[in-house]
């Protein structure tokens, strides 16, 4: 059974046993995680506190923006195949979500949803989505790298200074 390798932990503990069922066993251990872990709200649920309730992300930490513009792009499919999309286009959860993002990402973004506004409709999560995705793909540029490495190092001059003062 080539469902078995695909999962870990607790749910290929829940399923071991089907192995022994040769040909029913597929079926029954998809019904089994099914049942313990197929309850579109529930998958929509963990999806949505993911993004909302993650970590805050700093400027320099371009591989972070990277995954969360990943996680959206996810998100956004999962919950549009499940037919959840309204969940997660509410304005509560988009502003949790753009306070993660670094300060000078946050400024950009106020421009973008303010004209979004000015065209007469709501911002929604694909926009904020396309615009992290954007966003992250310009930070792991060449020219993107090379500005982190630069603020990081003037940053460690700083605080060094600082420190030599003490």
């Amino acid at each position: 059974m080539d469902l078995i390798q695909y999962c870990k932990g607790e749910a290929k503990s829940s399923i071991e046993d089907c192995v022994l069922l040769e040909k029913r066993g597929y079926e029954r251990a998809r019904s089994i995680l099914h049942s313990l872990y197929g309850r579109s709200h529930m998958i929509v649920r963990s999806y949505i506190e993911n993004l909302v309730y993650g970590a805050p992300i700093k400027a320099s930490e371009f591989e972070s923006l990277s995954k969360l513009a990943l996680e959206m792009q996810k998100c956004e499919i999962t919950l549009s195949q499940l037919g959840y999309v309204s969940d997660i286009d509410n304005t509560d959860n988009l502003r949790k979500i753009v306070k993660r993002l670094p300060m000078h990402l946050r400024v950009k973004w106020v421009d973008i949803a303010h004209s979004i506004t000015e065209n007469g409709r709501e911002p929604r999560f694909s926009d904020l989505a396309n615009f992290i995705d954007k966003k992250s793909r310009l930070a792991s540029s060449m020219f993107g790298l090379d500005l982190v490495r630069e603020n990081s190092n003037a940053y460690r001059k700083d605080t060094d200074k600082r420190t030599d003062m003490n």
